[in-house]
């Protein structure tokens, strides 16, 4: 700041008009002119000083003003840069200092939980090993009950899950008291599911969510649970590093609208992330649709990018590389990476940027595929700031499977109606599915397939009336005799299906056998007539078949084949 100049001549005049003074009030002996001069000096050194306050404060805010607009309006964090507006009102996240921002998080959080996951309760317990406590942060209930704040460890499942870090379900309560301490009153939950939440490798609390029905949560629940255990452990990484928790917020926002009904409005909640918060230069997202990879939608700064619509090359291309091998793809950037092919051959692309392809995965699918440009060369280089995008884009994919699953349940329901077994499409999904397991992880699975014998001497005798009450007789009888883990479906007029879950073609004849005999001995009722029916059935392991349409088919050409030659029996193939 250039400094103000002095007049010598003024200072000079000043300091002869006090002297003067001074000397008038020593030489007068008239009392009246002493008093009026002594008067004036003291109203001169007033008024002095006020000249002298009023220069200093002007030097001060001329100082303040120029160290403003020496500062940028960007805030810089490790990798992502984050635009905030220029505004002298905060926003209402930047209000909150990081422990209530922590607090405002999680509640998001578990809201999005009990949103995605059939709950009547969630809540996250802090886990104090030094004061072996359970220790409530937040929860959320509809049955009515409080959670308990505070309690000493215990023989409680959240206690048992704290210690040993292994995630438990349990599907039917019967001695809730035992098991269960954080409710006041108890209400008669039958069903829990507690996920341990860690950090640096170490336990340090759990979710828990609970049902007043029996049998609620499953082993893919567990693997949605997973995810969001992972985000809340990533809250709490940037609440004890002092981070500003701005970044997660906006994650949070683009999950959490409840107003979200499609995946159309979800991918738009993302682009306006991506391009107005990370401050990208260009996004797009690429789904499956019609059995081909689409861009779905897309959006740059500085033009044209790529058309919704354009199908993409799986091979030659980084968002096809993305979606075949599940992996985030990352170039540093374009200027010396040479020739870089985002979505195909024939594209027309020429930005200079630093690229990530995050896969959009969940339970073992690839839904497809985001690709984040950013001007900045090494803006994706963090590995902090890659798992941030890729935890956005595995709760993405919970909502896409979601999304997905409700509309199979419009298109195809899920259960016959008179039989109130899975109906094929919905029977061959959930097969898909323990294939995929595996394959990954091995193990035995086996497909019964079993149809009525004789159904056209039934319908001569007792007509076709009764020939409807045949399977659901029969569908009682086996759903009454598999555990909750096997699949049994209707997969035509007369053939039912049954994948026995960790069972081998041993264990899974016998199963069939005892079927066979149970079926033989009841006793069907028709109007004022009673008769009974024999069923024929076979039997073959999982044998390292690729997909649920590759299994059945194979088992049902072995089946059609022990239909032709023998009634009343049990094969194995």
């Amino acid at each position: 700041m250039p400094k103000e100049e002095r007049n010598p001549a003024s200072f000079i005049a000043v300091v002869a008009f006090f002297l003067t003074l001074l000397f008038l009030i020593v030489a007068i002996d008239n009392k009246t002119l002493r008093f009026i001069f002594t008067a004036t000096l003291l109203g001169s050194l007033f008024v002095l000083l006020l000249i002298f306050l009023n220069k200093r404060k002007k030097a001060t805010e001329l100082s303040n003003l120029n160290a403003k607009t020496s500062k940028t309006s960007t805030q810089y964090e490790e990798g992502f840069i984050i635009k905030k507006q220029e505004q002298t009102t905060a926003t209402p996240t930047e209000k909150l200092n990081p422990r209530d921002e922590f607090k405002t998080l999680l509640r998001q959080v578990l809201t999005i939980i009990k949103n995605q996951i059939f709950s009547d309760s969630v809540a996250f317990y802090w886990a104090n090993e030094d004061k072996r406590q359970m220790v409530l942060e937040d929860g959320i209930t509809e049955l009515g009950y409080n959670f308990v704040k505070r309690y000493n460890w215990d023989d409680d499942v959240l206690t048992d899950v704290a210690r040993t870090g292994n995630p438990k379900i349990l599907g039917d309560i019967i001695a809730e008291k035992d098991v269960i301490k954080y409710q006041s009153p108890s209400v008669g939950v039958k069903s829990l599911l507690v996920y341990p939440v860690t950090y640096r490798n170490k336990v340090i609390g759990v979710i828990l969510l609970d049902s007043k029905q029996t049998q609620t949560f499953s082993e893919d629940d567990l693997k949605n649970i997973a995810l969001f255990a992972d985000l809340i452990s990533n809250l709490i990484e940037n609440y004890t590093t002092k981070f500003d928790l701005f970044y997660s917020d906006k994650v949070l926002e683009v999950i959490s609208d409840s107003n979200l009904t499609s995946v159309e409005q979800i991918l738009n909640k993302v682009q306006n992330f991506a391009i107005k918060i990370l401050d990208c230069t260009a996004f797009a997202a690429v789904l499956q649709e019609n059995e081909k990879w689409v861009v779905k939608i897309g959006q740059s700064k500085i033009g044209k990018y790529i058309d919704v619509g354009t199908p993409i090359d799986l091979t030659g291309s980084i968002v096809g590389e993305a979606i075949t091998t599940g992996r985030a793809k990352i170039i540093p950037s374009t200027r010396t990476a040479g020739k870089v092919v985002r979505f195909t051959e024939n594209e027309k692309i020429n930005l200079e940027s630093s690229i990530a392809v995050i896969p959009i995965n969940h339970s073992f699918k690839c839904y497809g595929a985001m690709i984040f440009e950013h001007s900045k060369p090494n803006f994706f280089a963090s590995y902090s700031d890659l798992q941030k995008l890729e935890v956005l884009a595995k709760i993405i994919g919970v909502i896409l499977e979601n999304e997905n699953l409700n509309e199979l349940i419009e298109n195809y329901f899920i259960y016959d109606e008179a039989t109130l077994l899975m109906r094929k499409n919905y029977f061959l999904l959930r097969l898909d599915a323990e294939i995929e397991r595996k394959l990954k992880h091995g193990g035995f699975l086996s497909l019964v397939l079993l149809s009525v014998d004789n159904l056209d001497y039934i319908r001569k005798t007792y007509g076709d009336e009764a020939t409807y009450s045949i399977l659901p007789e029969i569908s009682n009888i086996v759903r009454e005799r598999i555990s909750k883990f096997d699949l049994a479906g209707k997969l035509d007029e007369n053939l039912i299906g049954v994948a026995l879950v960790e069972t081998d073609a041993t264990e899974a004849q016998l199963w069939a056998e005892k079927l066979r005999r149970n079926i033989s001995n009841h006793e069907i009722r028709f109007k004022d007539k009673s008769f009974s029916v024999t069923i024929t059935a076979g039997v073959s392991p999982w044998d390292g078949d690729r997909n649920a349409e590759e299994f059945f088919s194979r088992v049902m050409n072995g089946f059609l084949k022990v239909k032709q030659s023998a009634e009343n029996i049990v094969k194995v193939f």
